[in-house]
């Protein structure tokens, strides 16, 4: 269904007797309006901004979003059916030469977030002349139905492709995201998305690296390691910084499901850039990437900022901090993830020099966490670290919470497969004078069913601090004791 409507208006400079004749053609099915503009004037005029007017009937109090497919034309507007008016510069600037006419297309991306039910709108385009001059033309209405209606309507080949070297980036973007519904064929699908590389929209950059392994396109891997030399990070200005720390990160994310190999250095460049701000992200994205070279790069990692080892925390740094002592957890964790024997000559040196507490808790607790205290442990590289853990049993360093007893404590008795030795370092814990080590003891404790340790156990429950006392209670309960709140003895 289309309606054509034609409108004339007088120009609003007072000098300008000839009036402008606008018409518009409205395609329902695909919600554009073909426009025509006509200059009978005898000066040149110029469209600078173009858009649409709406008038929502309905409820829109809900929690709910609706779009569609941006349609093809030379004026994508993305609007609120809510917002009253909505405009866009015309970008080109449309020409009108004395006498001469224009064609031009708008099509409609309506938002109707929060409908409720059934609703329309009457919506009407607009076009603003550079003398500041307004012409609309009647409305026409659409509905929930329509976007529904375009919403399943399947992408054509011509559509996808003409939309992928549109000016819109929002066009360029969507069409990227149909790329492998229009049946292309693989040669021309990776042609399309090595050039979504180089787009200037780093929305649509970021979107190429996603759609790189759902279009089952890896051949395009060696091009995606190239990107990150061409993604610099600046200490200045911070917006660039921001801004290319994020699509790095994009960028990076895709080898989660790609092949990495070849890739490790690019990406442990990324994390120890000080200029990257978004470490923590990729430091979970690490986790997931698996590579037989990437031991060793970490290695390398690590040795060469080992200075990092005894760099202040961010919680103690200011705003704009590198957060190095961050970047070297990250990478500390991802290597015992390897459980890589080789590396642990490199990881014990790093917990000598008393500077470095705080990264030997880090590995502490991250070896800790390859095991459980219900399965007696024999893998070599976490019994590697049982000399270690007795080494700190008795460490001065830290603060209840914060301390290097507790994961060695915890670790020695998991890599101990005797049930006294185990007994007598929980016992030692129970007489910590942290809290909190006596009830990392409780609880181990009752994990390995050391019912013989109920009564110190108790003793520590009856002089701990009320916000503790319920979890000893429950270390107790496991052991098929009771405590004061379960009628027990105070």
């Amino acid at each position: 269904m289309r309606q054509l409507a034609t409108f004339l208006i007088l120009c609003s400079m007072a000098s300008v007797a000839a009036a402008v004749s606008v018409s518009s053609e409205f395609f329902a099915p695909v919600r554009t309006f073909k426009m025509t503009v006509s200059n009978p004037d005898t000066v040149m005029r110029h469209i600078t901004k173009v858009g649409v007017r709406s008038r929502a009937h309905g409820n829109f109090g809900c929690l709910s979003d609706s779009t569609a497919l941006i349609p093809l034309a030379d004026y994508p507007i993305s609007f609120s059916v809510e917002s009253e008016e909505t405009l866009i510069r015309a970008d080109p600037t449309i020409r009108l030469p004395p006498g001469s006419s224009a064609n031009f297309s708008l099509s409609l991306y309506p938002h109707v977030t929060g409908a409720c039910g059934e609703w329309s709108a009457q919506i009407t385009p607009i076009v603003v002349f550079d003398d500041g001059t307004r012409v609309e033309t009647p409305a026409q209405t659409i509905t929930e139905q329509d976007l529904e209606e375009k919403r399943n309507h399947d992408p054509q080949r011509d559509e996808v492709l003409q939309g992928l070297n549109h000016r819109n980036a929002d066009l360029r973007l969507q069409s990227l995201r149909q790329l492998g519904q229009v049946g292309l064929d693989r040669t021309t699908i990776e042609g399309k998305v090595r050039l979504a590389f180089q787009d200037p929209d780093a929305r649509i950059r970021s979107e190429a690296y996603r759609q790189v392994s759902p279009l089952n396109v890896q051949v395009l891997t060696p091009d995606m390691i190239k990107r990150f030399a061409m993604i610099p990070l600046p200490a200045q200005p911070t917006q660039t910084r921001q801004a290319n720390s994020a699509e790095l990160l994009e960028l990076c994310r895709a080898f989660t499901m790609l092949p990495a190999t070849g890739a490790e250095d690019a990406l442990l460049g990324v994390l120890t850039h000080p200029n990257f701000i978004y470490p923590a992200p990729l430091g979970e994205v690490l986790l997931k990437i698996r590579t037989p070279a990437m031991p060793a790069r970490l290695m390398h990692a690590l040795d060469a900022h080992r200075a990092w080892a005894s760099a202040l925390p961010e919680a103690s740094a200011s705003a704009e901090s590198p957060k190095l002592a961050t970047r070297y957890d990250i990478l500390l964790k991802t290597l015992i993830e390897y459980r890589d024997v080789s590396s642990v000559a490199l990881l014990k040196s790093l917990m000598v020099p008393s500077q470095n507490r705080r990264t030997t808790r880090v590995i502490l607790t991250s070896v800790l966490a390859l095991t459980d205290s219900d399965h007696r442990v024999q893998d070599p590289f976490v019994l590697a670290f049982r000399d270690v853990a007795h080494g700190f049993m008795n460490d001065t360093w830290g603060d209840d919470r914060q301390n290097l007893r507790e994961p060695a404590m915890l670790l020695s008795a998991r890599v101990s497969g005797d049930s006294a030795e185990q007994g007598t370092l929980l016992r030692a814990g129970l007489r910590d004078r942290s809290p909190h080590v006596q009830l990392a003891a409780a609880r181990e404790a009752a994990a390995l069913a050391l019912t013989s340790m109920t009564p110190e156990i108790l003793q520590s429950y009856r002089g701990s601090d009320a916000s503790l006392r319920p979890y000893f209670c429950n270390a107790l309960t496991a052991l098929g004791a009771k405590c004061h709140e379960q009628g027990g003895s105070p």
